[in-house]
């Protein structure tokens, strides 16, 4: 008998089809466990992260919308760090933005949004960068088919991926799949 990971129950009989499944999931699970899922905009963990109230932080929020459609003044950016001092409202203006695309996605493009990482220093797989490329490049493969053959690939070869460096983690969890996509 032969359990598929992720998948509750036990499947006997299993075809070539099935087997190829049951060792993306068990790669895939193995990605998940390197994440920090609590770090992502729709996690529960971030239910109660602030957001702005609306009809506030317009002109930032226009300002993101244009940026992730590739418009307007920051069109030309291609990685976008919002930053200031404690307590500005950094994390509520991008929860806030996060949700906004997560919205727009389901109403009309699966595409809209990627990921998200949400740092927070009372957690300690979310207070260091250690998860970051990780928890972004799962969220990837879970909402996009090629990107997951892609990630699949890369973990079947590179098994000591997760102990690099982020940069090297970077390049071949997210840049290298992504440019072999386009």
């Amino acid at each position: 008998m032969l359990k598929v990971v992720g998948v509750s129950g036990h499947f006997s009989g299993l075809g070539g089809g099935q087997l190829i499944l049951t060792a993306i999931c068990e790669v895939l699970d193995e990605l998940r466990k390197q994440s920090s899922l609590g770090a992502v905009s729709y996690a529960e963990a971030r239910a109660d992260a602030g957001r702005c109230h609306p009809g506030t932080r317009a002109k930032v929020l226009n300002d993101l919308e244009g940026w992730s459609v590739g418009e307007g003044r920051w069109k030309d950016i291609k990685l976008l760090a919002l930053t200031g001092p404690a307590g500005h409202g950094k994390s509520a203006i991008m929860q806030t933005f996060a949700d906004h695309l997560l919205e727009k996605a389901e109403a009309s493009d699966p595409r809209t949004v990627a990921a998200t990482f949400f740092f927070k220093t009372a957690v300690p797989e979310q207070d260091q960068p250690k998860a970051l490329v990780t928890t972004l490049a799962h969220q990837v493969a879970e909402h996009c088919p090629s990107f997951r053959r892609q990630i699949v690939t890369v973990l079947r070869n590179n098994t000591g991926v997760f102990s690099i460096s982020l940069e090297h983690q970077l390049k071949h969890l997210l840049i290298n799949p992504i440019t072999e996509l386009q």
